[in-house]
């Protein structure tokens, strides 16, 4: 069943009118028009429903999310292709449901709905860029860590990761705004400081820009399990794998600071998980990934604020930790999810684009889920956990096949097998209410390393003739123009720093052109 808008509007509070358990749709009016920036295509329209009767699940078109305890029930509706929706107010939005959610409801019942629309502000920002490894659970299990946010927010939820064969127990957090983009003192790497002064301590009206202690459901912790393994024999290397298992904390008002540079606001978190295992230094970069630095510490330095680090952030080393944090901006925002191998994982390509396109009005924010060495299957099922606890981005970025896929589709079953799983993709991203982009991976032209290459031109061609005959996703060609005498890695497996910088010039022409 379609879920349709109508009339111009960006409401802000709305009011659906009472209906019937008969009835087949409901009207929403605009009641303020000002307070909502203009829809253009690509952005999502939230309604919360909201009924004291609901119980269970029910089949409503585009459903986000659906509380069976409370009623609530999350819906998205995407602006039209090529069409810019400006609200006024008195305007309607119509949400049509299903007949069995209708059916469903107690008999007796008068349906009587109450919804709010706001555009998405929403971003989820897991760490990115060229060389990153993101083992989650295999990272450290404590850290300082400030990351950089591309424009002003109100409110921040943290996501905790566990991808190891060990649990990880009693992870907890605080968050805190801060001024200071500075990492050259203790105080400006690791204190909250705002009008020049630090906040070293819980938040409170003497220091508004104090920590804030962060909460799971109401809890001060969580543990987080090994969650689906299987025998490395079955996957594509002798590794061990696993689907994280993965935990989403409370919302945390904290309101931005202005930076003292006119740069993206800061946050800083201190993370402790105090049964995960030592954390994996990672050598092969600087400090900063994605606006980010980190610094682990010892101590419980959740509890105990005074607990930070005796020396600055060095230069050479940086941790990834497992978790990231989704953040809520103060105007709408596109949130890229990244699903892939480690072409995708620690390339950096995709990311830098997205960031280059990103302005504090109107903030473009990525989410690595990359997984080295995994196949299709096993990277989309990781994506899966992410939208299973919530997650909701406005876009998801991923490749035609992946390179540990190749070598079963040289044959019918495989082609077939491969092609199922990008359809199956794309429902996906139709069910979230996400656009689809799919970048064509390089091993479909002559690599020169066995004849299967022949297969996967074949498959990018598909790939080719799906985008031009539904319009179901946006191509960006990877593939198209590839020299892989100059653009592929030694190993045949990975781009070059090149091949990278093609790959990051064709998705970002695409992105400027959706843009125009």
């Amino acid at each position: 069943m379609n879920q349709q808008i109508f009339g111009n509007g960006t409401a802000g509070i709305a009011l659906v009118e009472a209906i019937g358990a008969a009835a087949m749709s409901m009207k929403v009016s605009v009641a303020d028009a000002a307070k909502l920036p203009a829809l253009t295509n690509g952005d999502f329209l939230m309604l919360t429903l909201t009924s004291a009767t609901l119980a269970g699940v029910y089949e409503v078109a585009k459903a986000n999310a659906i509380d069976t305890a409370t009623g609530i029930i999350t819906l998205s509706a995407r602006a039209v292709e090529g069409v810019a929706i400006a609200w006024a107010a008195g305007d309607t939005a119509e949400v049509r449901v299903t007949a069995k959610f209708l059916n469903e409801l107690p008999s007796a019942a008068s349906l009587k709905l109450a919804a709010k629309a706001k555009v998405t502000t929403r971003g989820l920002i897991k760490t990115a860029g060229s060389g990153a490894q993101l083992v989650e659970g295999q990272a450290v299990g404590r850290t300082i860590f400030k990351i950089r946010a591309p424009a002003a927010f109100d409110r921040v939820r943290f996501w905790a990761l566990h991808r190891s064969p060990r649990e990880a127990l009693g992870i907890r957090f605080a968050v805190a705004p801060t001024e200071q983009p500075l990492n050259d003192t203790i105080a400006n790497a690791f204190h909250p400081r705002q009008g020049g002064n630090s906040f070293n301590v819980a938040q409170s009206a003497a220091a508004p820009a104090g920590w804030r202690a962060g909460k799971f459901g109401g809890a001060d912790s969580i543990d987080l399990l090994p969650s689906h393994g299987f025998r490395g024999a079955w996957g594509p290397t002798g590794s061990y794998q696993a689907i994280p298992d993965i935990g989403v904390s409370d919302w945390i008002d904290c309101p931005s600071i202005a930076a003292l540079d006119g740069g993206g606001p800061c946050l800083l978190v201190r993370y402790l998980a105090s049964g995960t295992p030592a954390g994996t230094e990672i050598t092969n970069g600087g400090p900063t990934l994605n606006g980010s630095t980190t610094f682990g510490t010892a101590g419980d330095f959740v509890s105990d604020l005074t607990i930070v680090p005796t020396a600055v952030p060095g230069t050479t080393k940086f941790y990834i930790p497992g978790f990231c944090i989704e953040f809520d901006f103060r105007v709408k925002a596109r949130s890229f999810a990244v699903p892939g191998d480690s072409n995708s994982e620690g390339y950096g390509w995709m990311y830098a684009a997205i960031a280059e396109m990103s302005t504090p009005e109107r903030p473009y924010v990525s989410a690595n889920l990359g997984m080295s060495t995994h196949r299709e299957i096993e990277y989309m099922a990781n994506f899966r956990q992410f939208l299973k606890r919530g997650y909701r981005p406005t876009d998801v970025l991923i490749p035609s096949f992946s390179h540990n896929d190749f070598q079963t589709i040289p044959n019918k079953v495989g082609f077939d097998r491969q092609r199922n799983r990008i359809l199956q993709a794309l429902d996906l991203c139709d069910s979230i209410g996400a656009k689809a982009w799919i970048w064509t991976h390089f091993r479909g032209t002559n690599t020169g390393v066995s004849p299967d290459d022949w297969t996967c031109i074949e498959f990018n061609q598909w790939i080719r003739n799906l985008a031009a005959t539904t319009g179901r996703f946006t191509l960006v060609d990877v593939a198209k123009d590839w020299n892989s005498a100059t653009m592929v890695a030694a190993d045949k497996t990975h781009f070059n720093e090149l091949g990278k910088a093609k790959a990051k010039a064709d998705f970002k022409a695409v992105l400027m052109m959706e843009n125009a």
